[in-house]
């Protein structure tokens, strides 16, 4: 009977020591990476003119805490761009910086590094041309002879 009161009692004191170790490793500070990505409202009859990245990394810093609530609330940043009404958009370090932070967990996360620094879209109106059709019909004459 001694050695399953000894047996809880360890147990219990392993499972306290856990609790308090997660606790201080939560509290430290960490980096990670995140994947931002990109959607654009692009107006009818225009198109991009180069090829968009569909999304970037950026490095952050904060606590395990936060981290770790900022992944299981969304592992990706999602950034909106309405480019209607305008025939361009440059996006400078600067402007990435104040808005990935919105979209993110807690005020408290830091963006270390953005890659890449600078995105430049240019729209351009979309060129359609015609093409004709030509049917082969030697594919049906050879068909029926078979």
């Amino acid at each position: 009977m001694k050695f399953k009161e000894d047996r809880a009692t360890l147990l219990a004191c392993i499972g306290i020591a856990f609790v308090f170790w997660l606790l201080i490793k939560l509290s430290q500070t960490y980096r990670a990476e995140k994947q931002v990505a990109f959607q654009f409202d692009i107006p009818p009859g225009q198109a991009l003119a180069t090829l968009a990245p569909d999304d970037m990394t950026v490095q952050i810093e904060g606590t395990g805490w936060d981290l770790l609530f900022d992944f299981f609330s969304s592992r990706t940043v999602r950034l909106f761009y309405d480019l209607s009404g305008t025939t361009q958009l440059n996006l400078t370090r600067a402007q990435l910086r104040s808005d990935i932070p919105q979209n993110l967990y807690s005020n408290d996360i830091a963006i270390l590094d953005i890659n890449p620094e600078t995105l430049n879209l240019d729209l351009e109106e979309k060129f359609f041309k015609q093409v004709p059709v030509v049917l082969e019909t030697a594919l049906a004459l050879l068909r029926n002879t078979n």
